[in-house]
């Protein structure tokens, strides 16, 4: 009777084993980078997102003050020469897998700048204080045809964070 009670249980242990949920994890790990700035005061800050390091040279992405009448105000430039950019405001910046159809791209990217109607930054007049949009910035770079999925968290005197991640194509 041991034998049998063994030989049962050995044989339920094989089919719940052998039952076991094989599914394919389709989840993508992307690998986010954080980034913060210079201190705005201190002269504009440039980044490449390539090398993944600051780089007043070779440039994607910079914090700069930008002239406003008599007043100067902070603002993300991306280089239209070497960057297209897309904004997602529906998706959080964490379920985001990958990047949005090719024209969804704009050449324009001032429209992310000061002013640009999906501005990254906005100074309130009302409270003397700027903000962080809550949207998620796409990055398509020129010369590697990557994209790079952005957000950013905070401005605090002069000093952005953000971080971002590239995605596949």
């Amino acid at each position: 009777m041991k034998n049998l009670t063994q030989l049962v249980l050995m044989m339920m242990l094989l089919l719940c084993v052998a039952c076991e949920d094989t599914k394919d994890d389709d989840s993508v790990t992307l690998t986010v980078i954080e980034v913060i700035t210079g201190d705005l005061d201190d002269g504009s800050y440039y980044y490449n997102f390539t090398s993944e390091s600051e780089d007043t040279a070779s440039w994607h992405l910079s914090l700069q003050n930008i002239a406003v009448g008599n007043y100067y105000m902070p603002s993300i430039v991306l280089d239209s020469t070497k960057v297209m950019v897309a904004v997602d405001t529906v998706n959080a910046f964490s379920d985001i897998t990958t990047g949005p159809s090719s024209s969804a791209y704009s050449s324009s990217t001032s429209l992310v700048g000061y002013g640009g109607t999906q501005e990254i930054l906005n100074y309130s007049f009302t409270t003397h204080t700027v903000s962080t949009s809550t949207s998620t910035y796409f990055a398509y770079i020129l010369a590697t045809h990557k994209v790079y999925k952005l957000y950013f968290e905070e401005y605090s005197a002069g000093i952005v964070k953000f971080k971002y991640a590239e995605l596949s194509q």
